[in-house]
């Protein structure tokens, strides 16, 4: 059967930031549309939203969605999927992300209770481990996209801490070329980590009341360009085009447009960037001479 909405997490919570807008993050859907990160597996007592995460894990077998070890072999990540039951009148699964380390017992990391008859992002699945083990990262939604709104969404990204045990929202992070790092909108600006990194580069952005959208990372890792707006929906209003240099830790504006306003920017070479306007027209931006060239 299908789940579709996300309705709750179980356990204590620690508020996943979604990818759209800033996980994360550029314009955000509705609170309902994107879940929250629960940091424990339910109890008896903790809530009725644990209850009914007990009584789905009572009626239905839970199968395996992928086992990913870490690089050194201490530790073992799988997501352990129970299916849509009948509960209370409605139909609800729960996905819960285990993490073992060697023999020992396997900690709950994160755990989602889902509506199969509801809307939106949902569904656990593991991603892949940090090069140096310390971290695990996850999505909280492996299947759909916010229900609500037409804003920009890079899908939903969090990391499990090997040392603290702790959830970090990541919102909607985006790899650099090399793999090694991520970058996604936070509360203060453009964040970027180091894959093994306990804390982020963050550079402050300044448009007003602009709506994040769009990261893209340079060939060669080194640099980003950012794309905000002054609506969160086409025709957006006024566009604008930032880059952000890692070696320099600098921010600067590259260009602001509002006839046309531009929603997508890619960086498929190292002195052109690519702009995609409300019509789905491409652009080119060029770096080294700073002009903007209009689709042929």
């Amino acid at each position: 059967m299908f789940r579709w909405r996300a309705v709750a997490w179980a356990g204590a919570l620690l508020l996943l930031s979604s990818a759209c807008g800033p996980a994360s993050t550029a314009a955000p859907p509705p609170a309902s549309a994107v879940p929250t990160l629960a940091a424990a597996a339910p109890t008896a007592e903790a809530s009725p939203t644990a209850d009914l995460a007990l009584q789905v894990m009572s009626l239905e077998q839970p199968f395996v969605l992928g086992t990913i070890p870490s690089p050194d072999g201490a530790w073992t990540a799988r997501v352990l999927i129970y299916d849509c039951v009948p509960v209370g009148g409605e139909l609800l699964a729960y996905d819960v992300l285990e993490l073992r380390h060697g023999e020992e017992d396997p900690v709950a990391a994160a755990s989602q209770l889902q509506s199969c008859q509801g809307l939106g992002a949902h569904g656990l699945e593991g991603r892949f481990w940090s090069p140096g083990s310390r971290y695990f990262y996850f999505t909280d939604a492996r299947e759909g996209s916010p229900d609500g709104g037409c804003g920009y969404w890079a899908g939903s990204l969090a990391r499990w801490d090997v040392a603290t045990g702790r959830v970090e929202p990541l919102g909607g992070a985006v790899a650099s070329p090399d793999g090694t790092r991520l970058a996604a909108w936070a509360a203060d600006g453009l964040a970027v980590w180091s894959l093994d990194g306990p804390s982020p580069a963050v550079f402050p952005v300044a448009h007003g009341t602009a709506v994040p959208g769009p990261i893209a990372w340079a060939p060669d890792g080194l640099s980003l360009a950012t794309l905000m707006t002054a609506e969160i929906c086409p025709p957006w209003g006024k566009s604008w085009l930032d880059l952000h240099s890692l070696s320099e830790g600098t921010s600067r504006g590259l260009l602001e447009s509002e006839a046309p306003p531009f929603g997508g920017v890619e960086w498929p070479k190292p002195a052109m960037l690519r702009l995609t306007d409300r019509d789905g027209a491409t652009w080119t931006y060029d770096l080294t001479h700073k002009t903007l060239t209009p689709p042929e």
